[in-house]
Formats: structure tokens, C-alpha cells, sequence
């Protein structure tokens, strides 16, 4: 097993740290804030506001009477992600850390896990400072969506960093279960004017 406190280094630029963990928590803030007015999508497509239509392209949520029971889990998942980016701290480690080596469509910048004392600690690796702020942003939403609510990839594995993008997954449970859908959500629903 890996101790990943073996990898940790000293971050190359903190500030980049800090103002990343800061736009993730307006992110999420904003995101569950923009919620609260949500209660269902209705089936009607020309009524939806941008908030309900990112629900539906991101979180796949079905307009109707199901879609009151899919925003409820939503609104839940993004309290809870609130929770945790108060009490979530970012390490940097080195490139030898294993889970920095890793590949997928995108690569490891970022991983997280939840600390003995209930915190998530979102470990970042050297690529991490070679992407924009808002991708960096999104992907310490995304480690949290994965320490803090136990999601991984479900519906299979895609990079997308469009803004308010119409995500590549087939359902809600899909979707509910996948880190992709909140880091996509809380960068199309904070940046709403």
C-alpha cells in the first residue's frame, strides 16, 4: 500500500495552491447557493433556466415529477461537497508519487483522499501547475466529489472541460456516481451571471 505522505514536497508555488483551493470553494459555494431556488425541471424545454438546464446535461435529471427526487440528491451531494471544501487541505507531491504516474483520457494532476480525521486532502501533482486556474478550480471540485462522497467514474471515463457541456453519460444514476458531473455543474452554474 502507498503512503502517499512519502511523496509529499513542498508545493513549487503556494499561491497557485491557495487562490486554486479558493475558486473551488466559491465554486461550490455558488453552485449550492444557485440550488436552493431549484425544486424540479419542469418537462416544458422552452421554461428552463439555465441552472435546470445544467442539471439536465450534466446530472442527466429527467424533467418531470422524478426530477424533484434527482435535485433533492443533487442539492444534498453539493451541502455535503460544501462541507468538505472548508476542511479540505491540498499537499503537493513529487512526480514519483504512483497515483501522479497513472494515466487516463486525462492523466492524474490531482488526487484525494479522506484524512484519519475525516478531512480530504486533495494531493496535487506536479502537472497540476500546468493548467489553467479554472481547470485547477475544477479539478480539487472533482477530488472532492471523489473523497468526500465516495463517486467515481461511473458510465465510463471522459475528459471534458468544456463549459456547460452536455456530459457524455446516459443516466442519472450514471451521472449522480461520476466526479466528471460536479466539477462540470459547479463551473457551469457558479459562473452564471
Amino acid at each position: 500500500m502507498t503512503r502517499h505522505d512519502d511523496f509529499v514536497i513542498t508545493c513549487i508555488n503556494q499561491a497557485v495552491v491557495d487562490k486554486a483551493m479558493a475558486a473551488a470553494r466559491s465554486m461550490i459555494v455558488r453552485t449550492t447557493q444557485r440550488l436552493q431556488a431549484v425544486i424540479t425541471v419542469p418537462e416544458d424545454d422552452r421554461g428552463r433556466d439555465p441552472v435546470r438546464r445544467a442539471l439536465v446535461d450534466a446530472f442527466k435529471v429527467a424533467p418531470g415529477l422524478l426530477s424533484g427526487t434527482q435535485v433533492r440528491a443533487i442539492k444534498t451531494n453539493f451541502e455535503l461537497l460544501a462541507q468538505a471544501v472548508k476542511r479540505a487541505r491540498a499537499l503537493c507531491v513529487s512526480a514519483a508519487d504512483p497515483e501522479c504516474a497513472r494515466s487516463g483520457e486525462i492523466g492524474h494532476c490531482a488526487y484525494a483522499h479522506v484524512g484519519a480525521d475525516g478531512s480530504p486532502t486533495c494531493y496535487l501533482c506536479p502537472s497540476f501547475f500546468h493548467e489553467t486556474p479554472t481547470h485547477q478550480a475544477r479539478h480539487i471540485v472533482h477530488e472532492l466529489a471523489h473523497a468526500r462522497l465516495g463517486v467515481g467514474h461511473r458510465g465510463g471515463l471522459f475528459a471534458s472541460f468544456e463549459h456547460c457541456p452536455d456530459l457524455r453519460l446516459r443516466s442519472f444514476d450514471d451521472a449522480i456516481f461520476n466526479a466528471y458531473a460536479y466539477d462540470a455543474f459547479a463551473d457551469c452554474v457558479s459562473s452564471l451571471p
